[in-house]
């Protein structure tokens, strides 16, 4: 029903619906309607119970031609490695978003180092990965020259509260050189 409604051409620039209770098949019928010309420009999604499954439907949609979704918050939806790695693989055909937020989301090393090795997407200028454990694995596999070739093409990257330590903050501003 609701991505019927968001499908509808209600021409909404935005669309708040953090702590809803959403889980994986809202997010599924969600996703549809993100690659309506109508589709919202952001979508605050924050503090519901997406999981993975939700958020892979929501990177599937992103990717699609037609999407004009520039911000997305998912934050606090339990997404995980497989999660983040599926939003880091639809953001490599450099689809308009412009701002990801993904705070407190269980996302380790795996998801960390497939959102850090992201190169080649030129429309990505934010990206928060407050509050997951990332680690110095993450960083040091996301920054490393083998996987991920390149600097960082971010405007803002928030990486607070991950555990870097020395290693992967010394990485993170090398490559930042």
């Amino acid at each position: 029903a609701l991505g019927q409604l968001l499908a509808a051409p209600l021409y909404l620039e935005e669309v708040m619906l953090e702590r809803n209770g959403l889980g994986p098949e809202d997010a599924t019928h969600f996703a549809k309607s993100l690659t309506t010309p109508t589709c919202p420009a952001r979508l605050r999604l924050g503090g519901n119970q997406l999981g993975p499954d939700g958020a892979a439907a929501l990177a599937a949609s992103l990717s699609a031609v037609g999407s004009g979704v520039r911000e997305l918050d998912l934050q606090r939806n339990a997404i995980g490695d497989a999660g983040a790695t599926a939003m880091a693989d639809a953001l490599r055909s450099d689809p308009p978003l412009h701002s990801l937020n993904l705070d407190e989301n269980g996302i380790g090393a795996a998801g960390g180092a497939a959102l850090l090795g992201l190169r080649g997407n030129s429309q990505l200028l934010r990206l928060s990965l407050r509050g997951n454990s990332l680690g110095e694995a993450g960083v040091l596999a996301g920054t490393s020259e083998e996987g991920a070739g390149g600097a960082l093409a971010l405007a803002s990257l928030d990486l607070d509260g991950n555990g870097l330590g020395d290693a992967g903050t010394k990485s993170l501003a090398q490559l930042m050189q």
